[in-house]
């Protein structure tokens, strides 16, 4: 008896119509829509601080060198895709790092602003949505290029290297190169290790050669080709490279298609939605008023230190002065510290910074300075209640950003919380151990987070002071 092969029926109707497969470039486009829904404002005001010279340009580049340190892992993945596996993770992930950076904000708010930690929610929510476009076996694949930009949205590490190797615009385009040179090493997993490094070496030396040739150039212009635009030709360069040396063709898959169910993408672009919503309205920066460039010599201040380091941090043109004022201020000694520096952006960057020595975190609030001009201001001070020695020192300060003819000030009025003239400490350079070791180990000791209280006699020094100078500056 002939043995008939009966082929499995296919589910007809809605059971099919609930999954669709797209390719991966529709998917990509999606991706980017998501991103730019979610994070659309963040993403332009960062743009805008680049146009403008901001020491953080290698910004600019980090998604390209990410995208090429994936390419390199491309491929179909291994085992099957579990779309429901991919919604647990991808949820867990979004929801507890986010969960996680708003724990950390609240708790710390001006240090996660300095190291601007929103970045990282970002990465997180492409990270998330990723898994469930492409599925996270495809991901995972590709852990080397999520690794990479997670470390590069911090700025604060970016600022602190640059300041190493002499400050901006050089030693940021040096850091840049670096990292392009990491995303070339990582570009193709196919070719040897050898191979890799030797690209990646030649990538950094000829990064840092057309670089000494764009000397003069905008940073940014000199980050996109130093940590851009090389970083793609050695990668091309690296891929010939290897299909030589293998002998045979070298086979880049793209990404599968797994399937997804139709909800998904509107449920996607709804959480998109959300977070752009929970961001808004976005803090805007404070305007920078004009005042005449002598008030220094005006309100009849005294230089007594000059602080060279500022310049490793505000790039070439950039001076930290301390004065002090002509007659005694009372029993609570004030200093006057003044960054100057022609670019705004370049000191934005550290708005958040603390250049004072303080053993446990301060945040900084807004204030308003009395005065014809308005002037926002912020103040912070140190807890004196935790004084562990008579060595410690404590002090109250405002601060404010205006614009001279010839340059940005950042203005900062110092006084010290210790009776008997005792002069306020001196600006200190940032590094990682005051930036974010100390204020981290704080937090982790589980302290009670009480910022404790200034005493009447020194908030009044300090605004009188102030007052004083904002009167004089803007006096037309």
């Amino acid at each position: 008896m002939a043995t008939v092969a009966v082929e499995p029926s296919v589910p007809a109707g809605p059971a099919t119509s609930r999954r669709v497969s797209t390719p991966p470039w529709r998917r990509l486009l999606f991706l980017l829509v998501l991103l730019v829904t979610a994070f659309g404002p963040q993403m332009l005001a960062t743009g805008r601080a680049i146009t403008e010279g901001s020491t953080t340009a290698y910004l600019l580049v980090v998604p390209l060198l990410g995208i090429l340190m994936a390419v390199g892992g491309s491929g179909m993945p291994r085992g099957v895709i579990d779309n429901e596996s991919d919604w647990i993770v991808a949820g867990l992930i979004a929801c507890g790092g986010l969960l996680a950076i708003s724990l950390l904000s609240h708790r710390m708010p001006t240090l996660t602003a300095f190291w601007r930690i929103d970045q990282v929610a970002v990465v997180l929510f492409l990270y998330a949505s990723s898994i469930l476009i492409f599925s996270a076996r495809h991901v995972l694949r590709n852990s080397a290029a999520w690794i990479f930009v997670v470390l590069c949205a911090p700025v604060v590490p970016f600022l602190l290297l640059t300041a190493k190797l002499g400050g901006p615009p050089t030693g940021a385009v040096a850091v840049a190169s670096a990292l392009g040179s990491v995303a070339v090493f990582w570009s193709d997993r196919t070719a040897r290790r050898a191979l890799r490094a030797l690209a990646a070496g030649v990538n950094f030396a000829l990064a840092l050669g057309v670089d000494y040739l764009m000397t003069g150039q905008d940073l940014a212009l000199r980050v996109a080709v130093a940590a851009g635009l090389i970083p793609v030709l050695s990668t091309a360069v690296l891929r010939w490279s290897a299909r030589l040396n293998a002998g045979r063709p070298v086979v880049y898959a793209p990404p599968g298609r797994p399937q997804r169910r139709v909800w998904a993408f509107p449920v996607l672009f709804a959480v998109a939605l959300g977070l752009l919503l929970t961001s808004l309205p976005l803090r805007p920066s404070p305007a920078v008023p004009d005042v005449r460039s002598d008030w220094t010599t005006a309100a009849g201040l005294q230089p007594t230190a000059t602080l060279d380091f500022i310049t490793r941090f505000a790039g070439p043109g950039a001076t930290l002065t301390r004065y002090r004022l002509p007659a005694s201020t009372g029993e609570h000694a004030v200093a006057i510290d003044v960054i100057t520096a022609p670019n705004l952006a370049r000191l934005r960057d550290y708005d958040d910074a603390i250049w004072y020595p303080t053993t446990v975190p301060v945040d900084y609030h807004a204030v308003n300075l009395p005065g014809p001009v308005a002037v926002a201001a912020r103040t912070m001070h140190t807890n004196a209640d935790r004084t562990a020695t008579n060595q410690d020192d404590h002090w109250h300060a405002l601060t404010w950003l205006w614009r001279t003819t010839e340059a940005y000030q950042r203005v900062t009025v110092v006084a010290s919380q210790t009776e008997g003239q005792r002069e306020p400490p001196l600006p200190q350079a940032l590094t990682l151990r005051n930036s974010l070791i100390e204020p981290l180990l704080w937090v982790f000791r589980q302290q009670p987070d009480a910022p404790g209280e200034v005493t009447p006699e020194v908030r009044d020094t300090a605004d009188s002071v102030a007052a004083q100078i904002v009167g004089l500056a803007t006096a037309t």
